[in-house]
């Protein structure tokens, strides 16, 4: 048991084992205290962050960072990178790490080395991570929340003054109040207009709205 300890505390193995400790108490005080798989959710969507970020939420998207609850995916993470990582420095790094009078092996004691193997061990940690969560991915989605094609001909009111760069619309869908991100092609609209959304920018994550024609309504209101 000691040897164990004492490997899941050496060279590059210490920030996994951290890690690994982090999520067992999360783990602990979630069946306490009755927290969620989205206690610490991180959503994907946000408006403004992939404008900023760009091509680098690829990745993410791609080991299915979003796609499946944060704290499950850290979870699966973190226990494939601990145990790549004890495997790796106990029989390739040092695989006499045990016997102090023996030759310690490629992984010298040093920062150096040890950042590199951690590096290495994350890395490699990932391909199993994503094999191991792309069953997962559509399992927790709600599919009651409405796609932003289904809201593409709503009328709402303009909260804001709406331009190409600014603009909020007030709603409501199925007795619940929404307010979504919207903008103008070109023009300026009040706030307060009356508007339509004509369709869904995916790039900027937006609603594209338009001034409504009398005539136009939500088929649900009275």
């Amino acid at each position: 048991m000691m040897d164990f300890l004492q490997l899941c505390f050496t060279g590059p193995n210490v920030v996994v084992s951290g890690l690994v400790m982090f999520i067992l108490a999360f783990w602990l005080i979630s069946m306490i205290g009755g927290f969620g798989l989205d206690t610490l959710d991180m959503d994907m969507d946000v408006d403004g962050v992939d404008s900023i970020l760009g091509i680098g939420m690829v990745p993410l998207r791609w080991l299915n960072v979003g796609a499946v609850p944060l704290m499950l995916w850290l979870t699966i993470f973190g226990l494939t990178w601990w145990g790549i990582s004890l495997g790796l420095y106990a029989w390739f790094d040092n695989p006499n790490w045990g016997n102090l009078d023996d030759n310690q092996g490629w992984l010298e004691d040093s920062w150096g080395y040890t950042t590199l193997a951690l590096f290495r061990n994350l890395a490699i940690a990932l391909i199993p991570t994503k094999l191991l969560t792309q069953p997962l991915v559509g399992v927790f989605t709600d599919e009651s929340t409405n796609t932003p094609e289904e809201l593409v001909g709503r009328v709402g009111i303009a909260k804001l003054e709406t331009t190409p760069d600014q603009g909020q619309i007030s709603l409501t869908l199925d007795g619940v109040g929404l307010v979504l991100d919207i903008r103008t092609e070109e023009d300026k609209i009040a706030a307060g207009t009356r508007v339509v959304i004509r369709s869904y920018d995916s790039a900027r994550r937006v609603f594209i709205v338009e001034i409504s024609e009398p005539e136009e309504s939500n088929s649900d209101e009275v």
